[in-house]
């Protein structure tokens, strides 16, 4: 069986859109961790094994006023 993959993908604020993969859940959460809320319309953790994508966690932009 082969080891999961996990991907972090972010929209930020001006359009730009990325995708980082990683192979350890651990590395994937920290990086996640560390995508600031200001600058992001969205971040998504998710899962990829066996062809499907599970999503982990989810993060939403905060507004600015």
């Amino acid at each position: 069986m082969a080891d999961a993959q996990y991907k972090v993908f972010t929209v930020y604020d001006d359009g730009y859109e990325s995708t980082k993969e990683f192979n350890s859940l651990s590395e994937a959460k920290s990086y996640f961790g560390n995508v600031d809320e200001r600058d992001i319309r969205c971040s998504t953790l998710s899962e990829c094994k066996e062809g499907e994508s599970v999503e982990i966690a989810r993060k939403e932009g905060k507004q600015r006023k």
